[in-house]
């Protein structure tokens, strides 16, 4: 069913740029994924309702569940300045004062909304991947001279462990490098160094969760990911956010949709080369950024079924060139939202294809991919879900 689908899109988007269409599909295996490839994020920041969703939600749960198995990763611009006030009466918390709710203010996360947050990852089955804050603010005050605080993080572990809840990895920051011009003149070594210093506290308290990174933006990233990557050891996965620049206007246009290739060539020859034993990531993708209002700019075609010929073709075009994950940008809170949008059946028809297929997934034309071979586990009922109750 996904190669159907798959197939017409592609056709679909070659009808404007030739006369004929000629699709092949090759034999064998090109690459592996994980059986969670086609995954998913919440947005950590207050304009993406974060602060405000009820994760105790049963439609969505239902939602949640009805994309197993995949991972679910909690960061976004909203992450690096988020006090975690997990004491009684979220004492942290006292003096942090959001100015708005944008992308950057601060807020806090209490016992409360995180263990509704952690339920719904535990009880939808999903492996949940959390972004630990790098501390923005106090970063862009200080520059070069700042060193990460490692102490909201030690509350969180300490947290954790007392609960045994537990995580599948975590991260540290979120598209740092978009920081490194004035003021806050952010450098790969500081970054580093934070994540030395976490990877430690890690093995501690939870030694088999897993750590991932840099979750690097669109600012220089090569150039980032070239200064960061020889300086760390031990990253199970290295991860870069990109967002394709679709409209009304290019959604069908093969020519576009072929432009992350090139990103793709530096970004996995750089990884092979820096991190030969990480797993190559997408960890946080969008079919364009969707502005501190969520709407996606002008032409927008967020929220419609023009994306899902964008997302279907990323999925493969990644998974062809050796991406084991693939984090959509998220299941909730802006008209990119899978929950707001028709690229939800994407996702759908993948981890349904995924579940009928023990051995092999077919995105379309010459992207095959082979995932891997999961433990034998009671495979759970897909349950329905509305999406206009979720907020």
């Amino acid at each position: 069913m996904v190669l159907l689908m798959v197939t017409k899109m592609l056709l679909v988007a070659a009808v404007g740029n030739a006369a004929s269409v000629r699709i092949s599909v090759l034999p064998g295996v090109i690459s592996t994924t994980e059986p969670t490839y086609a995954s998913w994020n919440i947005d950590s920041s207050c304009n993406r309702g974060f602060h405000q969703i009820d994760f105790s939600n049963k439609n969505l749960l239902a939602a949640a569940t009805a994309l197993y198995p995949s991972r679910l990763r909690f960061g976004g611009s909203g992450n690096d300045n988020l006090v975690y006030g997990l004491s009684e009466g979220s004492p942290e918390c006292r003096g942090v004062a959001p100015t708005g709710c944008g992308y950057f203010d601060a807020g806090c996360l209490n016992a409360s909304h995180w263990d509704k947050l952690w339920n719904l990852a535990n009880l939808s089955g999903t492996e949940f991947i959390f972004g630990v804050s790098y501390g923005l603010d106090d970063a862009c005050r200080q520059g070069r001279a700042y060193v990460w605080n490692a102490s909201n993080a030690g509350r969180l572990l300490e947290y954790l462990r007392a609960r045994r809840q537990t995580v599948w990895g975590f991260e540290l920051g979120n598209e740092v490098n978009n920081n490194a011009a004035p003021p806050c003149n952010q450098t790969p070594p500081q970054q580093a160094h934070a994540q030395k210093v976490f990877s430690g506290m890690v093995a501690a308290a939870i030694p088999s969760a897993k750590l991932i990174g840099p979750d690097s933006g669109a600012k220089n990233p090569l150039e980032w990911l070239e200064g960061y990557l020889p300086l760390v050891s031990g990253l199970h996965a290295v991860t870069q956010h990109v967002y394709g620049g679709m409209n009304r206007k290019n959604f069908n246009n093969a020519t576009q949709l072929d432009k992350s290739a090139t990103e793709i060539g530096w970004y996995t020859q750089t990884l092979r080369k820096l991190a030969p034993g990480a797993q190559i990531w997408a960890g946080e993708n969008g079919p364009t950024g969707g502005g501190n209002d969520g709407t996606c700019g002008r032409d927008s075609a967020c929220g419609t079924y023009a994306t899902t010929l964008w997302y279907a073709d990323d999925l493969g075009m990644r998974a062809q060139h050796g991406f084991a994950q693939y984090q959509r940008q998220d299941l909730f809170g802006a008209y990119y939202g899978l929950t707001n949008s028709r690229d939800a059946k994407s996702c759908l028809l993948y981890t349904s294809d995924a579940a009928d297929e023990e051995d092999s997934v077919d995105l379309g034309g010459r992207r095959i991919i082979k995932k891997k071979k999961k433990r034998t586990t009671r495979k759970k009922k897909k349950k329905k879900w509305n999406t206009k109750n979720i907020i």
